[in-house]
């Protein structure tokens, strides 16, 4: 299990991160609920938002060592967008050697 997010912070940072099973399982212990949204009816733009909270926690790059509710909320205040990215999206990093195409 793995989602990509690009989070934008009101201060115009915009990081990426990816989020792994320990963080889903981060939002179903805070809110007591399935994060993976199954129906447009279930979609909660908190859902998204903690999880990309979580994974950042778990890489040390926020302010916080744990995701609760209540440190959730303290990010989310300096965000401005939690974006799901799609493959296509994702920024990769360029070869550092140009590589031989053919024979």
């Amino acid at each position: 299990m793995r989602e990509k997010f690009e989070v934008t912070y009101i201060s115009g940072d915009v990081v990426q991160v990816t989020a792994y099973y320990p963080d889903f399982c981060d939002f179903e212990e805070v809110y007591d609920r399935n994060p993976i949204v199954v129906s447009f009816d279930q979609y909660r733009m908190t859902n998204q938002g903690f999880i990309a909270f979580a994974a950042l926690v778990r890489e040390g790059r926020t302010a916080f060592d744990k995701p609760t509710k209540e440190n959730f909320e303290a990010w989310r205040k300096t965000v401005e967008n939690v974006k799901v990215l799609d493959e296509e999206e994702v920024a990769h990093a360029p070869l550092e050697n140009t590589q031989h195409i053919g024979s």
